[in-house]
């Protein structure tokens, strides 16, 4: 008499059931990393976003500062010195140039506009926020009319090569150069 074996329905299963469990924690796990590696490429980018704006709240801040107190500006129209702005907000020192044609380069309305560049460098000099400033003077026709300057500033985030964030400002207020 040879042996005799059972066949059970139940052999296997235990094999088949470990498998199964771990493809699902295998899944689960990818996608619990991928969700956290999109938060943290999110955030860099909101902090990436606030260091831009930032650079443009600082720039407008230093041309603000240029045009209220020391009258640069008008002063260079009236046949003084380029505008500049210096020492302001940890940035490099800023000599503004007359744009070419005021329409053109700054808007309908305009009489005439300046354009600078600011560069501040970030924590260990390794990261570089950058600021573009327009100083636009538009000039009423009516001589009641106080005349109108508009200041925007577009700051930037990012080293070349890599991604770059960029956030704007622009500020308006009525000037009067004859008191």
């Amino acid at each position: 008499m040879g042996k005799s074996f059972k066949h059970d329905s139940q052999d296997g299963i235990t094999l088949v059931i470990a498998i199964l469990l771990t493809f699902l924690f295998i899944s689960v796990t990818t996608a619990i990393t991928t969700f956290a590696f999109r938060e943290l490429r999110l955030s860099g980018g909101g902090a990436q976003s606030l260091r831009a704006f930032y650079a443009a709240d600082t720039a407008l801040e230093c041309v603000l500062d240029a045009d209220l107190n020391d009258n640069v500006f008008i002063a260079a129209q009236a046949g003084g010195p380029a505008p500049e702005v210096e020492n302001c907000g940890g940035g490099n020192d800023v000599t503004f140039a007359l744009s070419g044609d005021p329409i053109g380069d700054c808007g309908v309305g305009a009489s005439w506009c300046y354009e600078g560049s600011f560069v501040f460098t970030g924590f260990n000099n390794n990261s570089q926020y950058q600021a573009d400033v327009q100083y636009i003077y538009l000039n009423n026709t009516a001589a009641t009319d106080d005349d109108e300057v508009v200041i925007s500033a577009r700051g930037r985030f990012g080293n070349s090569g890599s991604r770059t964030v960029e956030r704007g400002l622009e500020y308006r207020y009525l000037a009067n150069p004859n008191g």
